[in-house]
């Protein structure tokens, strides 16, 4: 149905092309992308969460368009990591 990899590990760089070739072998047409609007900000009262939220981010942003050129759906919106 989709792909959701472990702590968000299959938006990353060098896994991605994995993921998508997999997606493709499999007849998997979705992939979740960990893309957290900065309008949800329940980090606030930790540094740390909030740097992790705004890098994962930014990497799941950028995987979004690899993503959909290779014509598989992603998430329009995300929440809660």
């Amino acid at each position: 149905t989709h792909i959701d990899g472990h702590q968000h590990m299959h938006v990353l760089p060098t896994v991605l092309p994995i993921v998508i070739e997999q997606a493709k072998q499999y007849s998997i047409n979705a992939i979740r992308i960990p893309d957290e609007s900065s309008l949800f900000v329940n980090y606030m009262y930790s540094p740390v969460r909030l740097l992790g939220k705004v890098g994962l981010s930014t990497v799941a942003a950028k995987a979004r368009p690899t993503i959909r050129d290779n014509g598989i759906y992603s998430t329009q919106y995300f929440w809660g990591m």
